[in-house]
């Protein structure tokens, strides 16, 4: 491969992703189509190299940050190469592991792709497209700098997950190199799991344990589970995936955005526990449902001292002690203020007043909340990296559990609590309507660091006996695995293990995450 390189202060930034969790690695390899990946790893086969596959290192776990060898960069692997439709007459995109999220989106809203070497067919879906009604892509991290290969790899989710799901929903097929140079071509419903395992495209046999109660591992799979979504959230640990193809959506015609805040925490998460248990007459409407406790709401304010573009976002009150935001879509307008009508009825019962309250119209007007949503885990990065001044080993302690329905009011509580019980200052936010809550933790001494892991080991052992998960849409990577291993069944932990080995019996790929 010509577009390989030694290490050196040039590629510095490639030590690293968001965790600022930093490693170390001796070359990085840019390759820019699937044969120089299958060729990579073919070679880091021969020499027992391990390599790190990285994407644009927006992770928050240490994922994409190297340990030893080589990194694979798949920047370069950035072209869109066609458009498709299936039987349903739905749109596909197939484009290559680095395009960045935004650039799709751009892509789409603009209805205007670079059409260099497209085939007959996608060129006259093109056409089609630019007819047809806008399209979107609808998993939407809150890194829009993320590429889409990355966020297969940890199967992101985002914002609007509880109406959309997460990535992996959206592949129809994908192109994946393995270790031993093969490029396996895996088309949705074409292979699957049955109870004792999975017959693979290369007509091997993977036998598995698939009847475990719950799946509290990525790497344990489950009856009826496509072969795509074992891939999916393995962070880069079973292969390379070089190709995808992603199923596309009509773009919701009318969207709103309203910020309720409250005076109480507790009220808060009881107004969006509300909303959840109401989907009932609202699920086809709501995309979004976000809490903020009042220290991300400090952190927010903060910040906009120091960055000139958050100045649009208005001032919070001091007696606002949470807030949840609320995002509606829909082909009506009548639909969507239906809802709201609804909305602001249990805002009311849950002590809130419309006075409280922001609103927003329109992709223009929405983009203050845009930049609310995305300062909050900004700022708790700028916040660790203050503290490393004083405390170098200074690293963001975080959790993004799962909490089953019915108990959020009661997880915000045991967070708060434990948060302030503990010394250590931390911040409480995320996808309500779907019980995901990110907890951040910013530990100032190893003391402190100590104790803000023996508080979320607590709370993982509460999450669990819940009926909750410990794993969400930031993936494990390195700085949660000894998470991982200390809390999930023994046996479930080995069949992870073995499957890992049954596709990189050397260990070579992405190493030290998860296990």
């Amino acid at each position: 491969m010509n577009n390989r390189e030694s290490m050196s202060d040039k590629y510095e930034t490639y030590l690293r992703d968001e965790s600022r969790f930093t490693g170390r690695a001796e070359e990085i390899l840019f390759p820019t189509e699937a044969e120089e990946v299958a060729s990579a790893l073919r070679q880091a086969s021969e020499s027992g190299v391990p390599i790190t596959v990285q994407g644009s290192r927006t992770g928050i776990t240490g994922a994409a940050s190297p340990v030893e060898g080589r990194i694979l960069a798949m920047e370069r692997m950035k072209a869109i190469t066609g458009l498709s439709v299936d039987e349903s007459g739905t749109f596909l995109v197939t484009l290559e592991p680095g395009v960045r999220l935004v650039d799709l989106t751009d892509c789409l809203a603009r209805k205007s792709f670079d059409i260099s070497g497209w085939e007959r067919g996608s060129l006259y879906h093109y056409e089609r497209l630019r007819h047809a009604p806008t399209l979107f892509f609808p998993p939407d991290p809150t890194e829009t700098t993320a590429t889409l290969g990355g966020m297969f790899a940890c199967n992101a989710q985002g914002l609007c997950a509880c109406r959309y799901g997460a990535t992996a929903d959206y592949v129809h097929d994908l192109d994946v190199a393995l270790t031993d140079g093969q490029v396996w071509k895996i088309a949705r419903g074409e292979y699957r799991f049955d109870l004792k395992g999975i017959t693979l495209p290369d007509g091997r046999r993977l036998e598995t344990k698939t009847a475990f109660p719950r799946r509290l591992c990525p790497l344990t799979p489950y009856k009826g589970m496509d072969l795509i979504d074992l891939f999916a959230g393995s962070e880069g640990m079973l292969g390379v995936v070089t190709s995808l193809t992603l199923r596309l959506l009509p773009a919701p015609s009318v969207r709103w955005a309203v910020m309720f805040f409250f005076a109480e925490l507790e009220r808060a998460a009881e107004f969006s526990q509300s909303i959840v248990s109401s989907w009932a007459f609202n699920k086809e409407t709501v995309e979004a449902v976000e809490l903020f406790d009042r220290g991300s709401l400090e952190l927010v304010e903060g910040l906009k001292t120091e960055i000139t573009k958050l100045r649009v976002i208005p001032d919070i009150s001091p007696a606002h002690q949470a807030a949840v935001y609320v995002q509606l879509a829909e082909e009506d307008a009548g639909a969507v203020e239906d809802v709201l009508s609804n909305l602001l009825e249990v805002f009311a019962d849950c002590g809130g007043d419309e006075s409280d309250t922001w609103a927003a119209e329109g992709e223009e007007e929405m983009k203050k909340f845009t930049l609310f949503r995305h300062a909050v885990p900004e700022a708790a990065n700028l916040r660790i990296d203050h503290i490393r001044r004083s405390y170098p080993q200074a690293r963001k302690t975080a959790s993004d559990f799962t909490a089953p329905p019915g108990r959020l009011k009661e997880v915000v509580a045991l967070y708060r609590q434990g948060i302030e019980g503990s010394g250590v200052s931390g911040i409480v936010f995320g996808h309500a309507a779907l019980g995901r809550l990110h907890v951040n933790l910013f530990p100032e001494t190893a003391r402190q660091r100590e104790e803000a892991w023996t508080l979320i080991d607590r709370w993982a052992d509460q999450i669990l006996e819940m009926g909750g998960s410990l794993s969400g849409e930031n993936g494990v990577g390195k700085l949660k695995r000894g998470l991982l291993s200390r809390h999930i069944p023994p046996e479930q932990l080995q069949a992870a293990l073995a499957l890992k080995k049954f596709f990189d019996p050397q260990d070579l790929l992405n190493r030290g995450n998860m296990f």
